[in-house]
């Protein structure tokens, strides 16, 4: 991005990652959707997790998890490669 961004922009020091307001994330609507969008995903679409662990570690009925930023991360690639179609084998 050198060449696209001014100086000030691409050597500050100051950078920080989005924050993620996990109470709104933390809904019930919210948590079914992620929970759908997890449930009609193929495994073999997500290499980079056992998607059955990763379900059960934020959606079991006993665990009150609330979503973090490896939850986030997670579902915003899957989000990302759905939107690009590059899971499609």
């Amino acid at each position: 991005m050198k060449d696209l961004l001014p100086a000030e922009v691409y050597k500050r020091k100051d950078k920080i990652v989005f924050a993620v307001p996990n109470n709104k994330f933390n809904s019930s609507k919210v948590r079914e959707y992620f929970y759908e969008l997890l449930n009609n995903t193929e495994d073999g679409s997500i290499q980079f997790i056992n998607k059955q662990m990763f379900m059960d570690e934020y959606f079991s009925k006993s665990n009150d998890t609330i979503m973090d930023w490896k939850f986030w991360m997670t579902i915003s690639t899957i989000l990302w490669l759905n939107k690009f179609h590059l899971n499609e084998k």
